[in-house]
């Protein structure tokens, strides 16, 4: 529960209703980090899936010309096998 600070006047605050602790704002840092989680376990994900799956697919070990004609492919759409 949130306290109050008692004001310098010595008057009670307008509102003394308190926010539960269960009730996240959605600019709270708490929620913000809970979104970078999110963000970072999908660049780990998507980014396995390029290393694990597209990369071997592009990459020809010794040929640059082989490896540029698959990138161009795959950028250009078209996908000979």
């Amino acid at each position: 529960m949130i306290a109050t600070k008692p004001t310098t006047n010595g008057h009670t605050p307008i509102s003394s209703q308190t926010v539960p602790e269960s009730h996240i704002d959605a600019t709270s840092p708490k929620s913000l980090a809970r979104f970078a989680g999110v963000l970072y376990l999908l660049v780990g994900i998507f980014g396995g899936f390029a290393q694990g799956f597209l990369y071997p697919k592009i990459y020809v070990a010794g040929d640059a010309v082989k490896t540029a004609g698959n990138l161009s492919r795959r950028l250009s759409g078209s996908s000979s096998r």
